[in-house]
């Protein structure tokens, strides 16, 4: 069984890319900010309207998306230790959600340490409800993931098979499916988690 999100596009790429800002914070550490700015465009398009995003969340340019996460990145700013805890993504983003009057939706952390099992049904049960799920994933014991380490992105969507479970990762303008179970179970003491939306 397989359940993918709409997710909207710039151009020819799946949702927007750090690598396209020339502020330095912003393009080594800004993917805190940048997962903000993927759930407000979401959000908006999903209720048909204006309110999260400074530009139409209907037709976006790469420009809109610098300017959106130039004027997200005051919110959940880059640092060196980065956004490295799921409570504070949420603490720092509930602020913009405030100053823009939005309270459809509230957001709950579902932590690192929790079994892959539940984390499974969890994926499930957001996207199976049209709701994307932002991710931490933090130090990988598994290089392949090495560009995804110390990293947020979105999840929008799931496979499940006979022997695996998938889950469908949105970062840097594209899509890439992971082994869920290798990427929940990091090898590492310190663990990241998921950030979970409820209507």
């Amino acid at each position: 069984m397989r359940k993918e999100l709409d997710y909207y596009k710039i151009d020819d790429f799946e949702g927007g890319n750090q690598n396209w800002f020339n502020d330095y914070w912003m393009k080594i550490g800004g993917c805190g900010a940048i997962t903000a700015c993927d759930t407000c465009i979401f959000f908006d398009r999903k209720f048909n309207q204006n309110i999260l995003c400074p530009i139409n969340p209907s037709f976006i340019t790469k420009d809109d998306f610098i300017n959106f996460g130039m004027h997200m990145k005051p919110y959940l700013s880059p640092r060196i230790t980065g956004i490295d805890k799921l409570d504070t993504f949420i603490s720092e983003f509930q602020v913009y959600l405030d100053e823009k009057g939005e309270n459809k939706f509230k957001m709950v952390p579902f932590h690192g340490d929790n079994d892959v099992e539940a984390a499974k049904e969890v994926i499930k049960k957001q996207i199976d409800n049209d709701l994307l799920i932002p991710y931490l994933n933090l130090k990988h014991q598994d290089k392949s993931l090495e560009d995804y380490e110390w990293h947020w992105f979105v999840l929008a969507g799931y496979e499940e098979k006979s022997d695996a479970f998938f889950v469908k990762a949105m970062s840097y303008g594209k899509s890439v499916w992971f082994d869920f179970e290798n990427l929940w179970n990091t090898g590492n003491k310190k663990k990241g988690g998921m950030v979970l939306y409820t209507l």
